[in-house]
């Protein structure tokens, strides 16, 4: 039989069958297909399923559409999906309690764009922010607004819930960012029968605490939406990118690409660089070039 997996604790899988929810495990061999992967299966991810001396036994992933991958925080060697057959991925970020730096948003539009996969970047808990941070707001929304669809939130705002609600209908969503940013609380203000736990802030730190410790998805009936919530996610590190790839997902470099003199060129120190002279003209953000080059630091080849 066929399934959705709707949770995975790492050890066993909840899938969804056509007629009821099943606890599921990998069979003994499986997990050395793919040996460069923490978790070779993935919430969202179809699976044929065999029942074998009286438990379900995961047979088969079946093919992907895409998925959201990062380097495993416990296994630095190994990579780590997040999860699978996704029609966009719902980043929920702030400007304070706690802050969400540009870097990390960066990074995660590019793992997104390297799948083709829709960005919402929804910036939350609007109500507490700041004079200075309201101000910023309105300079980031300007930086991204042509990069994704840019939702601006407060649990206590219905309006700016239902314009989210209206994003995310008929579609497999992944909800992510730092813990503390308030994903719990937004998965409990579009369905209130979830009831999921919510975390504090922690004052010393001003970092939010785990609530979510597995990846789970949830049907949210009454907008046709599959919504995989994550485990806050402190950092986020690319892989298997070269240093050539990584231009072609920073969006807004493309057409002033076309003026490069090398094909090769990937806007540092080259001469004559079309996205170099885009960036000196203001026509780029400083901020989306710092990152960018910091995000190719990193990269081995």
């Amino acid at each position: 039989m066929k399934g959705l997996v709707t949770k995975s604790t790492g050890s066993w899988y909840e899938i969804q069958t056509e007629h009821a929810p099943v606890n599921a495990r990998l069979r003994g061999n499986f997990r050395i297909k793919d040996i460069k992967l923490s978790n070779p299966i993935a919430v969202g991810d179809e699976v044929r399923l065999a029942i074998i001396d009286g438990d379900y036994m995961i047979e088969e992933i079946l093919p992907r559409k895409n998925y959201i991958i990062r380097k495993s925080p416990k296994h630095k060697h190994l990579d780590h999906i997040l999860a699978a057959n996704l029609d966009a991925m719902l980043l929920v970020v702030t400007m304070e309690q706690p802050r969400t730096s540009l870097g990390y948003i960066d990074r995660m539009i590019v793992a997104a764009e390297s799948f083709g996969i829709p960005v919402i970047l929804n910036f939350n808990k609007v109500d507490i922010y700041s004079p200075k941070s309201m101000g910023l707001l309105q300079e980031y929304r300007a930086i991204y607004q042509n990069l994704a669809q840019v939702v601006i939130t407060s649990i206590g705002d219905a309006s700016s819930i239902k314009e989210l609600e209206n994003l995310l209908k008929n579609k497999t969503v992944l909800i992510c960012g730092h813990s503390g940013v308030g994903k719990s609380s937004i998965v409990n203000a579009i369905d209130e029968s979830l009831d999921l736990k919510v975390g504090e802030i922690s004052r010393v730190h001003e970092k939010g605490m785990h609530t979510t410790t597995f990846a789970q998805l949830f049907y949210i009936e009454k907008l046709a939406c599959r919504l995989i919530d994550t485990p806050g996610i402190k950092e986020f590190g690319l892989t298997d990118f070269s240093k050539l790839e990584l231009r072609d997902y920073f969006r807004e470099f493309a057409v002033y690409q076309q003026n490069c003199k090398f094909s090769n060129c990937i806007h540092q120190n080259e001469p004559d660089c079309g996205v170099i002279a885009a960036f000196l003209r203001g026509d780029i953000s400083e901020s989306r070039m710092m990152n960018y080059a910091q995000i190719l630091s990193s990269l081995s080849n």
